[in-house]
Order: structure tokens, then C-alpha cells, then sequence
């Protein structure tokens, strides 16, 4: 937020400063006789500071530009990255057994039957449920040893805990690299398992394959009853898309029933989500009218996971823009106040036999250098300015050559163009129309 309230003061101040009191005193020009009176070298002294005003317009307005184009393109690369999640056709619903008087010891019964209910319906891939989806904010961490030599212990030894029925891997598209998946008979009786991410069997086993290696979960530091490694997902982003993807251990929950109270069903359908939540609604009833849900969607949890960054470039770019627009205004009424200030310099060259083609130069070639001098001081602050926003950029560097040069190539253009318009002007005195002012 400082950030986008310093970008919005400078795009204010420059526009204020250097967009609008610069044209407004382009209006009236006091002409004289540039070898008699001094009125106009007073003009052209008074011409030449707006000259390095409206240059430093232009060197604030392509730092606003690259700041704009960063976070853009930052916004751009984290809605492209990938989360190894299915976005797409998965419904998160949130069945809380807390609030019912469904007794502790029925509530897995009851969920297995909604599972079921859930599985059952038309369009539906599979379902799953789990004690947290990534990305939702919520975690839960233990400490974590490892039957080998060397293992990590103490505070490296903590890893990122899930526990989930079978079905949640394939309903959230979390691809099984090796070993096996949760199954039924993964119950509360039987050997406890679990299934780790390529992050947790790099950290605790190194090069060593985990699959059939004992694991234990220490709440109190102390090692709890083993448990066997039966399989390996690929890294997901559980806990933010900007995060590295933490080593993770995951835990058939039904060998775990006190984490039941509160679940969420993952259901992934073969089309759209329309129309699921009513009959969602309708097999939960059909099991337990009194349990509430909440409705949720993996996708809109994965944008609401990039809000910080949509907003910094939709701001930014707004800001930008106000800035591109400002600064080819001040472009405009300093070359449109210079055309005519030179009109009679103008005349007498036209008179003199030079061409239309040449004197639009020379405008053009006042713009160049004017322009020249505002992006290289431009450059300059936004190479300055970029380095305190590098904790809000992903993907990129605080000095990307590529957003630095797209935005001066875009200032450039339309300052050339604020420049070719008072030019144009300029190429079309009439020689005895602007003698006639000698």
C-alpha cells in the first residue's frame, strides 16, 4: 500500500507540475523584434526551462511506466505459474459436524456416507476430503523423524502435515510420482501410512528412495508410533504461489478420526460447476440435514491468492497511463509554444527555399533531444525505484532489460507523436504571413 500511495503522489505531482500549469502559459506568447527588444530572448530562456520541465516529466513518467510494467508482468507470470492443482471444474465444500449432535465416534461413518452420496452424482470424477486445501491460509506442521542416519532433527525437522481421505490426489490433480495412493483399507486398525511430496524425500532421505522407509510424527519431540512411506506426490503450493513448495507429509485421516470434526469435500467434475452446489446440497441432506456447508471453488482460491498482485497492476498500470498521457500533453504544449515562438525563424527559412520535410525535422529534432535527456534520467530512477519493489516482484528482476526497454519504446512513440503534431504545424507557415509579425 506505501508503495501504491507513493506511485499515486508522484503521477499527481507530475501531472499538476509538469502536465497541466506548463500548457496553460502556452497560450499567449509576447513576440518582439530578435534584434531590437529583448522579449523574446526573455521567451526563449523562458522556453528552454520548460523544455527541461517537461524532460523531467518524462523521466517520472517511464519510471511510473517500468514500475507499471513490472507488476504487470509479475501479475501475468503468477497467474501463469503452475501449481500442479487442477484450477478447474473443482468444488471445495466445507462440511462442519462441530455444530450437530452427530457423536464423535459416528461422525467418519457419516462422512464416508457423504463421500459416497458426493462420488455417486452425475458428471462427478472423483472426491475426496481433507482437514485443509492448499492455499486457504489454514496449516498445520509437526515435527518429523526419519528412520536414517543423519535424519534432521529439532526445529529442521518440521514439515508441512495434510490428512486426507483417498480420492483427494486425483480430485485435486496432484500427480502420483511413485508408490501408491490412500485406500479404504488404509483404516484406523490398520499399519499407519503415509504419502510424502518430492520436497519432504529430498529433505529427510536425500537420494535415498522413501517408499517403504519409516517415518514418525513427534507433536512433543518425542517420536510417535512408525509409520510407513507408501508413496510420492509431485510439489503443489500448499501455502502461497510466491513460496517455495514446502516439504509435506501427507496422512490417510480416517487413521486419524479426531481430525473430523470440520472437512472439506474436494468434487471434481468432468464439465462445469453449474448447477452442482443444489445437488451437493440434496446428498448431504440425504445423509444429515443438520450439517452446514460452505461453497468454495479451487480456482477462485487460486485467484484469491494473487488479490495483492492484481491490484498493484491494475493501479500501477492506471497510474502509468495517466502519467503517458500527461507527459505527451506537456510534450505537446511545449513544442506547440516553441512552433510558434519560431514562426517567423520559420517563414524566413521557408522563404529561403527550405522544404516542409526539413523544418518538421528540426521540430522533430528539438522532441528527440528533449526526449533522449528525460529517458536517460528516467532509466536512471526507475533502476533505483525497481530495487525497493523487489520483494513485490515474482518472476523477475528488479532491473528487467526487456520491461525497461518496452516502456521507453512506448514513451518514445507517443512522445514522438505529442512532437509530430506542432511540427506538422510548423512545416505549413506561410513566409509572408509570419513576416509580417518582423
Amino acid at each position: 500500500m506505501k508503495v501504491l500511495g507513493f506511485t499515486a503522489a508522484v503521477a499527481l505531482l507530475t501531472g499538476a507540475l509538469f502536465g497541466v500549469l506548463p500548457t496553460l502559459r502556452f497560450t499567449r506568447v509576447p513576440l518582439g523584434d530578435p534584434l531590437r527588444g529583448s522579449a523574446v530572448s526573455q521567451t526563449e530562456r523562458r522556453s528552454n526551462w520548460h523544455r527541461w520541465i517537461v524532460a523531467s516529466q518524462i523521466a517520472l513518467s517511464l519510471a511510473l511506466l517500468v514500475t507499471a510494467g513490472l507488476f504487470l508482468r509479475s501479475f501475468v507470470k503468477l497467474a501463469l505459474t503452475d501449481t500442479c492443482l487442477a484450477r478447474k471444474n473443482v468444488l471445495l465444500v466445507t462440511a462442519s459436524l462441530w455444530s450437530t449432535p452427530i457423536k464423535a465416534e459416528d461422525r467418519p461413518a457419516t462422512l464416508n456416507a457423504i463421500q459416497a452420496r458426493l462420488g455417486a452424482l452425475p458428471g462427478v470424477i472423483s472426491v475426496g476430503r481433507s482437514e485443509d486445501v492448499p492455499l486457504s491460509g489454514r496449516r498445520s506442521a509437526y515435527y518429523i523423524y526419519a528412520d536414517r542416519p543423519n535424519a534432521p532433527s529439532g526445529d529442521d525437522s518440521v514439515s508441512l502435515t495434510m490428512f486426507m481421505s483417498p480420492g483427494y490426489f486425483s480430485s485435486m490433480g496432484m500427480a502420483m510420482l511413485s508408490g501408491r495412493d490412500f485406500t479404504d483399507s488404509d483404516s484406523q486398525t490398520a499399519p499407519r501410512v503415509a504419502v510424502v511430496n518430492q520436497g519432504f524425500a529430498r529433505k529427510f532421505f536425500g537420494p535415498v528412495n522413501p517408499i517403504a522407509r519409516v517415518i514418525h510424527i513427534a507433536p512433543n519431540l518425542r517420536p510417535g508410533p512408525p509409520i510407513e512411506v507408501v508413496g510420492i506426490v509431485a510439489d503443489a503450493d500448499y501455502r502461497s504461489l510466491r513460496a517455495q513448495k514446502p516439504p509435506t507429509a501427507f496422512f490417510p485421516i480416517q487413521q486419524y478420526p479426531e481430525r473430523e470434526g470440520k472437512v472439506i469435500f474436494e468434487v471434481r467434475t468432468a464439465g462445469r460447476l453449474t448447477g452442482l452446489e443444489n445437488a451437493v446440497e440434496r446428498a448431504v441432506a440425504s445423509v444429515n440435514r443438520e450439517i452446514p456447508l460452505e461453497f468454495n471453488t479451487l480456482e477462485r482460491l487460486v485467484n484469491d491468492a494473487m488479490v495483492q498482485e492484481r491490484l498493484l497492476a491494475m493501479l500501477s498500470v492506471f497510474f502509468g497511463a495517466v502519467a503517458l498521457l500527461l507527459a505527451m500533453i506537456g510534450l505537446y504544449g511545449t513544442m506547440n509554444y516553441r512552433v510558434t515562438l519560431r514562426r517567423s525563424e520559420f517563414g524566413i527559412r521557408m522563404a529561403l527555399g527550405a522544404q516542409a520535410s526539413g523544418i518538421v525535422r528540426l521540430v522533430i529534432r528539438d522532441v528527440a533531444i528533449i526526449l533522449l535527456v528525460g529517458e536517460a534520467a528516467g532509466i536512471g530512477i526507475s533502476l533505483v525505484a525497481a530495487t525497493a519493489l523487489r520483494s513485490l516482484l515474482f518472476g523477475l528482476g528488479p532491473r528487467d532489460a526487456t520491461t525497461i526497454l518496452g516502456a521507453a519504446l512506448l514513451l518514445g512513440c507517443v512522445a514522438l507523436l505529442a512532437g509530430y503534431l506542432p511540427a506538422r504545424r510548423a512545416s505549413h507557415v506561410d513566409p509572408m504571413v509570419a513576416l509580417k509579425y518582423e
